[in-house]
């Protein structure tokens, strides 16, 4: 009893399993420069598992090719990340990421955004994978912070900043 007992410790406590499937994703405008900055925050395996089953075969975000991860994440990233502002679709560039222990984050941006009242989200990451998986979302427009939790069956939600 007492071996099942810390195999099943060793389990949660390892980094390779989490009990709790979430990303979070963090959006801000800047209205002085007109810009848009994403960041968001996965585990790395729950992301490699994702880019392999989509069809990019063996993913090693850690210690794989640079060049080659950046072209996944943001290929990854533009299938299941979309923003619009009052109907204007956002085209955001992919401009990094970093390993952060056994999380990744991935910054995107756009820029000439012109002010906006309504910002339109979809966010249907890692959805594919898990059923129970939650995507954690905050927007800081103009100083006022809103946040949105989405998991299935929805994949995209809006928020309102009218002034």
């Amino acid at each position: 009893m007492m071996l099942l007992w810390m195999l099943r410790l060793g389990l949660l406590l390892s980094p390779a399993f989490h009990p709790y499937y979430v990303s979070v994703t963090e959006i801000e405008y800047n209205p002085q420069k007109r810009e848009l900055g994403v960041a968001c925050k996965f585990f790395i395996d729950d992301l490699e598992e994702a880019i392999r089953d989509a069809g990019a075969g063996k993913t090693d975000l850690i210690k794989g090719d640079k060049t080659r991860n950046t072209r996944l994440l943001e290929d990854y990233l533009k299938a299941h990340l979309g923003l619009m502002t009052d109907g204007r679709k956002i085209d955001l560039a992919f401009i990094g990421y970093e390993l952060d222990q056994e999380a990744i984050w991935c910054f995107l941006e756009a820029g000439s955004i012109q002010s906006f009242s309504r910002l339109n989200i979809r966010g249907d990451m890692l959805f594919e994978l898990r059923k129970d998986q939650i995507n954690l979302f905050h927007a800081t427009v103009n100083g006022v912070r809103k946040s949105h939790r989405l998991t299935l069956p929805d994949r995209m939600f809006s928020m309102d900043f009218k002034p």
